[in-house]
């Protein structure tokens, strides 16, 4: 993980499970980019 968006969803999710929405307006982050970020990170088995 070398990207601050994917660290930030993971640490955001790990605590508190959500939707991409709420993801969304948690971190500030658009809900598109949230969608790719959430691409690899499940790609590479870091979250469920």
């Amino acid at each position: 993980m070398q990207r601050l968006a994917a660290k930030n969803i993971a640490l955001e999710a790990y605590n508190n499970p959500s939707t991409i929405e709420e993801l969304s307006l948690a971190l500030g982050i658009a809900a598109p980019y949230i969608e790719d970020e959430l691409i690899n990170l499940l790609e590479s088995e870091l979250i469920t």
